[in-house]
């Protein structure tokens, strides 16, 4: 059955709150209350239903006929519904096991089973409250609250933004039906209804899971590369609030192009708290080869069964971290995009990371490919749910942001390491010491995305002969970037260092913007070289179109027809890089082994513009 049909039969039931009073029995509150106490004892009533089921599977249907989102499987259930008149509905449950599949067509070939908590573990603790009235002025705390505390070792999740925001919305939508139902009760017993559309459902997290369990973060959901974080517990709470009266990460908010004065959107600002993170590299593995041992230097992790991931043994992380995630999601999406639809928060502090190449990729790809993954724009909300058209904020053709990300960073260390072809290894290539700085990537419903990375206190040195005796060196001075010497005992607050910046456009080459003030570079140009390709590197992943796209872009060749390959030479690679330089000293050597080397120094403010456009490198100096 659809959710439709399900929010009938509740409604049957009992489940769904009845019509309220007509609007002329509600203008004397006390009197209803007087009149509701003196006859509570004679007409107050509930439903209780107790269950208990050795399997139970709920099925996800989705609007189109034939198609399932994906299925919910608990075995061992044992469950107390009480729906009371006060229209409030309860339900205390607890499970052995709790599974959820992807069914989704094209998008769950690889990763069929998005979450697993294997039998065996402590029965898992459930609590829903639902109240049964809609609350458009916001007068209850919430409109649903869940509580969930499981002990599951060895339970693990995969998490990719388009199946995420898919069974998000799905269940959302099933709550906001039975509201369109109760509304449709008020209607009917005369009392008025806002023609204005509600907020989302406001559901109140409490959520303790005791692991150890396995977060599975995938390129893309059709990408066999993942980076698994495994922590020892995860706890989840929530509260609403609107966007002007957000946390100090509210930050994270301001990247919608709307004026001020307009709709403040009512936000869910959730917290998610990991304890002793752990983040690894990691391949997909189909389960038919669980038996097999494991390749030396990687151990097998998250088996579902299905298909498993085999990871790197080495945690990118110097220490066990307990990782806090700051996640707002915009409850007024339907109708209101001042702030982002889904925006997310992380501070990182006091610790050491160790980045290859390859992981470095695999980070910028999990960004653009799976957080940022362009989201289908064809309405999948019952029909009951959609805006009527009878209150809209014009924005007109303004883009604003689906997907924001902030990452705020103190007293961080990167290693950067690059893949020595002689010896198949790893060796150091560079560390990145950010003292102060922000990371943030936004994606917008134009196709564009933006990555800045904004450092007040930095360092940037060459770490690719630290296993060398000082003496024999090629290179004896390994401060690449650092501050101006002479501006040091300045006292001015919040001075900004340096600045990077990269936009993302559909069919159009990069653009890269750098930004030094008060800042001493040394130009050692094939450190230089290098360090441009490593942060330009991105992931050669291109997920696969599904089938009804392929089909509109024309009929396959007919069988014995022979076709004629058009050669393509691959176009070289476009890219914009502007630099700008605000009072720094960029230091040119004569021989970078010597420490007594002579040295040409130039104090500048300046703006270079380099653009390969086809091969052919144009640039522009500006010397102001």
């Amino acid at each position: 059955m659809n959710r439709q049909t399900w929010t009938v039969m509740l409604d049957f039931l009992g489940v769904i709150a009845p019509a309220p009073a007509p609007v002329g029995q509600e203008t004397d509150l006390p009197a209803v209350k007087r009149r509701t106490s003196s006859t509570s004892t004679k007409d107050s009533g509930h439903t209780e239903l107790q269950l208990a089921v050795q399997a139970f599977r709920v099925h996800m249907n989705q609007p189109t006929d034939g198609v399932q989102l994906g299925t919910i499987t608990l075995s061992e259930v044992s469950a107390s519904v009480l729906a009371d008149d006060a229209n409030q509905l309860t339900i205390v449950g607890s499970a052995v096991s709790f599974a959820v599949d992807d069914k989704t067509p094209h998008y769950s070939k690889l990763y069929s089973e998005r979450i697993i908590a294997a039998p065996g573990m402590d029965n898992a603790r459930l609590e829903i409250v639902k109240f049964g009235r809609p609350d458009p002025n916001l007068m209850r705390e919430c409109d649903m609250t869940v509580s969930v505390k499981v002990n599951a070792p060895g339970a693990a999740y995969v998490h990719t933004h388009r199946y995420f925001c898919a069974l998000l919305d799905y269940w959302m939508y099933f709550f906001q039906l039975q509201d369109v139902m109760t509304q449709q009760k008020s209607a009917i017993a005369g009392q008025k209804i806002r023609d204005q559309p509600s907020h989302g459902t406001r559901v109140l997290l409490n959520v303790d899971v005791e692991g150890p369990l396995s977060l599975v973060l995938p390129l893309n959901q059709l990408s066999t590369q993942a980076i698994v974080a495994e922590t020892s517990a995860i706890h989840i709470s929530n509260r609403f609030v609107f966007a002007s009266q957000a946390s100090k990460d509210s930050d994270v908010l301001s990247t919608a192009d709307c004026p001020a004065e307009e709709h403040d959107c009512l936000l869910d600002e959730m917290s998610i708290v990991c304890s002793d993170l752990s983040l690894h590299d990691a391949v997909y593995m189909s389960g038919t080869l669980s038996g097999r041992p494991q390749p030396v230097g990687r151990r097998k992790t998250a088996d579902f069964g299905t298909f498993f991931l085999s990871r790197s043994e080495h945690n990118a992380l110097d220490k066990p971290y307990q990782l806090v995630v700051q996640v707002f999601r915009n409850l007024d999406g339907a109708f209101a995009h001042n702030v982002p639809d889904l925006a997310v928060a992380v501070s990182l502090s006091d610790v050491r990371c160790r980045l290859t190449l390859d992981f470095y990729k695999l980070i910028r790809g999990f960004l653009e490919r799976n957080l940022g993954d362009e989201l289908p724009a064809a309405m999948v909300a019952p029909v009951e749910c959609r805006p009527t058209g009878g209150y809209t904020l014009a924005h007109g053709t303004l883009t604003y942001a689906t997907f924001s990300y902030r990452m705020h960073l103190t007293n961080v260390k990167l290693d950067c390491f690059l893949l020595d072809t002689t010896t198949a290894a790893w060796s150091p290539f560079a560390r990145v010491d950010l003292d102060q700085s922000c990371m943030s990537f936004d994606v917008y419903t134009d196709g564009t995305a933006e990555l800045d990375l904004i450092c007040q206190e930095t360092a940037l040195l060459d770490s690719r002969f630290e296993e060398v005796a000082a003496n024999n060196r090629p290179n004896a001075f390994p401060k690449i970037l650092c501050a101006n010497p002479q501006r040091l005992n300045e006292k001015t607050e919040s001075r900004l260092m340096s600045e990077a910046h990269i936009m993302l456009t559909p069919n159009e080459p990069p653009k890269v913007t750098l930004l030094l003030a008060d800042a001493r570079v040394l130009l050692l140009l094939d450190w230089l070289n290098t360090a441009k390709d490593f942060v330009l590197s991105s992931t050669d992943f291109i997920p696969p179109e599904p089938p009804h796209k392929r089909a509109l872009i024309g009929p396959g060749r007919a069988p014995g027809v022979v076709t004629r390959r058009v050669s393509v030479e691959p176009a070289d690679p476009n890219i914009e890089l502007k630099i700008n330089l605000r009072e720094s000293d960029l230091v040119l050597l004569e021989e970078p082994s010597s420490r007594n080397s002579l040295a040409l120094i130039a104090q500048t403010t300046a703006v270079l513009t380099l653009k390969d456009m086809g091969g052919v490198l144009k640039c522009f100096l500006e010397i102001q």
